[in-house]
């Protein structure tokens, strides 16, 4: 347990013996312990940290509020960890029609919501699913900032992805090769040298279809 760990759960011990049923900060403060458990062989712990986070949140705010998806992003990781992407989807899910009502269809969280989903859908072989959300994503990622823009490298890149899974490298490399294009123009740019978009696998070296069949 580390330094901060400690923290934390002397915090948790403090808050819960001072709030004890419906505390807010109680709620935040086993959602930060949780995402310091999320790891392979914690997993199990960070579960139980942010369903408790979680129905504190949801008793305090019945209706949702901007509290309720970080807390269910971190319990769908926690699943993903344990290997129960079926349970990580529901939450996914979940997560992003409360951002999307909250904050509409083209905010940053949300963009990070649906890309969180397709990752999900991906691994679970929903390819069908996966394929247009990470698509919408590069359209509206290019609408807002531009065609050559480390956003749109990101939103590419992902979706260049889940066709590597598919199978069509043909047309992922494509796409790999845009998203590096852009990388290395934007990277030119002073100051841009350490930018990382959050949900952003780098794009690497490009091979070729043909090497990878």
């Amino acid at each position: 347990m580390n330094v901060a760990e400690r923290a934390f759960r002397r915090a948790l011990e403090i808050e819960d013996m001072r709030r004890p049923v419906r505390s807010p900060e109680l709620a935040a403060i086993l959602a930060k312990a949780g995402g310091l458990c999320l790891t392979p062989k914690r997993a199990g712990e960070a579960k139980a940290m942010f369903e408790r986070a979680l129905a504190l949140s949801e008793q305090g705010h019945p209706d949702g509020s901007d509290r309720v998806p970080p807390i269910l992003d971190g319990l769908a990781q926690a699943y993903r960890l344990l290997h129960e992407d079926a349970k990580a989807e529901a939450l996914r899910r979940r997560a992003l029609a409360l951002r999307e009502a909250a904050l509409g269809p083209d905010h940053p969280e949300v963009l990070n919501s649906v890309t969180r989903l397709g990752q999900v859908l991906s691994d679970l072989g929903k390819y069908d699913e996966a394929e247009p959300l990470f698509a919408g994503v590069v359209e509206v990622q290019e609408r807002l900032h531009g065609s050559e823009s480390l956003a749109v490298a990101a939103a590419l890149d992902n979706l260049a992805y889940l066709l590597d899974q598919r199978g069509e490298f043909a047309r992922s490399e494509v796409l790999y090769r845009r998203a590096v294009a852009i990388e290395k123009t934007v990277m030119k740019r002073p100051g841009l040298a350490n930018v990382q978009i959050e949900g952003h696998r780098p794009a690497g070296p490009v091979e070729s279809s043909r090497a990878r069949e």
